[in-house]
């Protein structure tokens, strides 16, 4: 039995001899992999449910062999899957789910698992409106300050209601594109203060937010 060490990714070539005559079949050729190369996402930022849904494998200077790829439902099925050859380093993978709950992506480059996997992927059935930014959880006093809101491209109402323990703090909301909106206010006391977000007349996740608004010249004494 012989072994070697393989220095380089891609095809390699064995050549065996006896009497300094090449022994039947060779040269023999092997493709070398290296399956810490093959790196997947990022996953969609929302996966939702009769909707296509797209990943990114990239298998740059992973090697040249099978990429096998699957994603089971949270019944056991498998979800059919489509893989579109964009280059020969990159895959992308096309899926519509028809089930709600974790789905889990498996790979295999070659006759190895690749790292990390399975992955756990949630799948929802609605498209869930969330707030972001520095905004919703401090601010200064006095002091222009803004978050962001994804509707995710919905239809809706928005309401925000931000008060403080002795004011009513105005805001004004700039739509920045389809889905993404800019929420500006200037608190005008300091402490804690709350902020209400709400869709279609129901408070999104993590709503109301509390910021805490300070001001660095002025001290509380707390008795």
């Amino acid at each position: 039995m012989g072994e070697f060490t393989p220095k380089k990714i891609g095809q390699n070539r064995i050549d065996i001899t006896f009497g300094n005559m090449p022994i039947e079949g060779s040269p023999f050729f092997t493709e070398v992999y290296d399956p810490s190369q093959v790196h997947i996402g990022p996953l969609p930022k929302d996966i939702l449910i009769g909707i296509e849904n797209t990943l990114e494998i990239n298998i740059d200077n992973a090697g040249n062999v099978p990429l096998v790829v699957s994603i089971i439902s949270p019944s056991g099925i498998n979800v059919p899957i489509k893989i579109d050859d964009i280059l020969t380093i990159k895959k992308i993978v096309r899926f519509t789910p028809t089930e709600i709950g974790i789905h889990y992506l498996n790979a295999k480059f070659g006759s190895d698992i690749v790292s990390g996997t399975p992955i756990q992927m949630m799948v929802n059935n609605t498209r869930i409106v969330t707030a972001y930014g520095d905004g919703i959880h401090y601010a200064l006093h006095e002091k222009e300050t803004t978050f962001m809101i994804d509707t995710k491209d919905m239809q809706g109402d928005l309401q925000v209601h931000i008060e403080g323990s002795n004011s009513v703090i105005k805001t004004t909301i700039d739509r920045i594109t389809n889905n993404l909106l800019k929420v500006t206010y200037i608190p005008v006391e300091v402490g804690f203060i709350n902020i209400s977000i709400k869709w279609n007349d129901k408070d999104i996740m993590n709503s109301p937010f509390k910021a805490n608004v300070t001001n660095p010249g002025i001290l509380i004494y707390l008795e």
